[in-house]
């Protein structure tokens, strides 16, 4: 059994205890806290609603019941999103939320210009994948560590 014992020297030391028994606390910490072999993962992946490709959207990724892990989001581009290692996620569960926005067809004008001069106009877009997806998400995904491929084919109830 090691005894931890007052020293006084040692480039460790604080005066109280050894190097051994500072490396022995810093082992029980990283016990407790969870860090040790890095979990991080990436995800990439295709989006489609009622069989088509979402062009222009986002997803965002909430962990669920994961200490440390942080919230990642993309945008969707022709159907395609890719959230990578450097976004900072971990393996484990996360929530899903997926907007899409497509455009209306409509022309729109500003109703004034900060800057001075003619107003702009602008294409009308709406929000259009249904709340189940987003606001109210059933959607979850479980990541591993490393990297990570998922398609979400969306469906209209």
């Amino acid at each position: 059994m090691m005894r931890c014992r007052p020293l006084s020297t040692g480039p460790l030391s604080t005066g109280l205890l050894p190097a051994s028994c500072w490396a022995v606390l810093a082992g029980a910490v990283c016990a407790v806290t969870g860090c040790g072999p890095a979990t991080k993962c990436s995800l990439q992946g295709s989006v489609s609603f009622n069989g088509e490709p979402v062009n222009d959207g986002s997803i965002r990724l909430d962990p669920v019941n994961i200490p440390a892990a942080q919230r990642a989001a993309a945008s969707i581009e022709a159907g395609q999103f890719e959230i990578p290692v450097a976004d900072g996620m971990l393996a484990g569960a996360y929530r899903v939320t997926i907007y899409g926005l497509r455009s209306t067809g409509r022309q729109l004008r500003a109703r004034e210009n900060l800057q001075g001069g003619e107003r702009q106009s602008y294409e009308e877009t709406v929000q259009y994948i249904p709340d189940k997806y987003n606001r109210q998400t059933e959607l979850t995904v479980e990541l591993s560590p490393g990297e990570n491929s998922k398609e979400f084919e969306l469906k209209e109830d």
